[in-house]
């Protein structure tokens, strides 16, 4: 008989980076999850809110598709929290904590970033090319104003991950950013997993996701690992 981990088993530990997550991060994810077990879920864990995406499930799946890989190609997934250091301009410290993660080994290297702290983008460098590019599931906001004042901070953003990347390797880095149609901003977080899984398989990244049945794949693949 399969066992069933309660909320607080870690449900995998063997990546590098020491990324885990517990029943409970995954169940957010579950799109059959019961009320009656929502409600469990609720008091169990503060923040628990269904159809949410936590930081440590975004590090996570990309974790574990470079993982997944590992034998044909070389490629890091850094941090979200990480990426931080990058929105808060604070490039010293950023070079700093990046250099210990020794560039130079990977060919392929993602980065989620959260940068407003209410919507997802993923960079992905690819070192045998030299190019560093953001996948931006845009929200076009409310005004034309706050419009671009989001692009500048996204452009600004992008630029100072190319900055530090080129401190640490000496690559001058081709830098593009790409936005998708916008979106009502719910599913962000997922369809940046899916621009991650298609650049890791050497696919076009597209933004033609059916987030609910990818949401379901995240959720089996991480279950079942």
């Amino acid at each position: 008989m399969t066992k069933t981990p309660s909320y607080t088993e870690y449900l995998v530990r063997r990546f590098a980076s020491g990324t885990t997550v517990t029943l409970a991060d995954l169940k957010t994810l579950d799109p059959n999850i019961p009320s009656s077990e929502i409600a469990i879920l609720e008091e169990f864990s503060d923040g628990f809110v269904v159809g949410g995406l936590s930081d440590k499930i975004v590090d996570f799946y990309i974790n574990y598709l470079c993982d997944r890989l590992a034998n044909e190609v070389k490629c890091l997934c850094l941090s979200s929290a990480l990426s931080q250091l990058v929105e808060e301009r604070n490039i010293d410290s950023a070079i700093n904590e990046f250099k210990a993660l020794n560039f130079h080994k990977y060919h392929q290297i993602l980065m989620p970033g959260n940068p407003s702290g209410w919507h997802w983008i993923l960079f992905t460098v690819d070192q045998v090319k030299g190019i560093i590019e953001a996948f931006d599931p845009t929200i076009i906001a409310s005004s034309q104003h706050n419009n671009d004042a989001e692009i500048a901070r996204r452009t600004h953003y992008t630029n100072d991950f190319a900055k530090i990347l080129q401190n640490i390797t000496g690559t001058q880095y081709e830098v593009s950013v790409t936005s998708f149609p916008e979106r009502d901003g719910t599913e962000d977080g997922i369809r940046i997993l899916y621009y991650a899984e298609r650049f890791l398989n050497g696919e076009k990244v597209t933004d033609d996701c059916d987030t609910m049945n990818f949401r379901l794949k995240v959720y089996n693949s991480i279950l079942n690992e």
